[in-house]
């Protein structure tokens, strides 16, 4: 007996998938995680113009644009980000957190979440795996309902 309340798979290889029995949302974002593109250093070095951030987000709004057939949480939730990445020898994971941020704000633009302040957000926490391929790199998104 399946216990799916909703699942989505798109052209791309992105989906998500609702778990009732376990009460979480896991979601899929394929995209090639490049160590400049993303960087949150080239933010602090004043390499990435406001401009090209705001390009970065318009971008990732369009390609979570699938975020709109998630089932919406009003309640608390834990979210625990995992990311993959196509170049294993990125080591420094944190110089990420500018992507996980942007993540976040999508989920907020999207209805997915009402709010990504702490009131709607109790925990984050981010990892890599290193043992994939191009065809299954980007970001692994779980949203934990807190009960």
């Amino acid at each position: 007996m399946s216990h799916n309340l909703a699942q989505f798979m798109g052209s791309r290889g992105e989906y998500f998938v609702f778990n009732e029995k376990q009460n979480d949302i896991e979601i899929f974002v394929p995209m090639t995680i490049s160590g400049k593109k993303y960087s949150t250093n080239a933010i602090y070095s004043g390499n990435m113009s406001w401009q090209r951030r705001m390009q970065v987000k318009r971008e990732l709004l369009r390609v979570t644009k699938f975020f709109t057939h998630i089932p919406k949480i009003s309640r608390k939730v834990s979210v625990r980000v995992e990311m993959t990445f196509i170049n294993s020898t990125i080591r420094d994971l944190d110089n990420h957190s500018f992507l996980f941020k942007m993540l976040q704000d999508c989920l907020t633009h999207h209805g997915v979440i009402e709010d990504d302040s702490e009131k709607f957000i109790s925990n984050i926490s981010m990892r890599k795996e290193t043992n994939l391929t191009p065809a299954n790199s980007g970001v692994k998104i779980l949203l934990k309902v807190d009960l």
